[in-house]
């Protein structure tokens, strides 16, 4: 193997290994084999300042409002599964800033946005 393969690989290898722990950290901790992720210590999801919370609020609001409290076809519009889903609404899973966003162009898209609590009180 010459030097120039041997860097390569190195680098790739440092490469794969800094994805491998950018991924480690942002997982939540595991306590008794399951994620635990308590609401109200995460950061605000979006420049409104959206919690963790009121993010699940709209994503129930509009799973139940919208698709018939249907679990399957929210995360089908969502691009999600529904073990996700269920996991935002049993707190076991943080909702991520890109679901909340693709929350509410579902909720502009439809003409649901005076569903939205953020919406109800402007």
């Amino acid at each position: 193997m010459t030097d120039g393969q041997q860097s390569t690989k190195t680098a790739r290898a440092e490469r794969d290994e800094e994805m491998s722990s950018d991924n480690r950290s942002s997982m939540s901790p595991i306590e008794n084999g399951t994620a635990s992720v308590m609401r109200d210590e995460t950061e605000p999801l979006d420049d409104q300042g959206t919690s963790q919370e009121e993010a699940a609020e709209i994503l129930q609001i509009l799973r139940d409002q919208l698709f018939d409290g249907s679990d399957e076809a929210f995360a089908l519009a969502l691009g999600r599964t529904s073990k996700e889903v269920k996991a935002w609404f049993s707190g076991n899973e943080p909702v991520d800033a890109d679901v909340l966003l693709k929350a509410r162009g579902i909720a502009i898209e439809r003409g649901a946005e005076s569903l939205l609590p953020d919406q109800q009180e402007a």
